[in-house]
């Protein structure tokens, strides 16, 4: 699974910062204290983008989460719960929450004909209704 450790599966949130370079985006976490499981592919509304899975058992980190990707003027993330349901978090002027389905592994065919997709080591990650 995306993130399991030792088989208890874990919420996190998917995100990009899109600074100039994947260094750069580490050194913004860093600067936060946010430790991120692992850089993945992403593509959200048919762009790809560098991006990376942060693992949270707390609210604490996960504010700082939202409030690194809205300082990035990202307009959403995805936070996954350890039942794999999905929710959109728009930030900004929105900032709402929207329950957008399940997050789970398909084929890569079936993963490209989204519009946004998540992939990491051959393996292509989507949320279902």
């Amino acid at each position: 699974m995306l993130i399991e450790t030792n088989q208890v599966k874990k919420s996190f949130v998917v995100l990009a910062l899109n600074n100039e370079t994947q260094d750069q985006d580490l050194l913004a976490f860093k600067g936060v204290g946010i430790s991120i499981l692992r850089a993945v592919k992403g593509v959200w509304q048919g762009v790809s983008e560098n991006s990376y899975v942060v693992p949270f058992s707390d609210l604490e980190t996960l504010r700082s989460v939202l409030s690194l990707a809205a300082q990035h003027s990202q307009d959403a993330v995805l936070v996954v719960n350890p039942e794999r349901k999905a929710e959109l978090y728009h930030l900004g002027a929105n900032n709402s929450i929207e329950s957008i389905g399940n997050f789970v592994c398909v084929p890569k065919g079936e993963a490209l004909l989204e519009d946004s997709y998540t992939e990491f080591d051959g393996r292509y990650w989507i949320v279902k209704n």
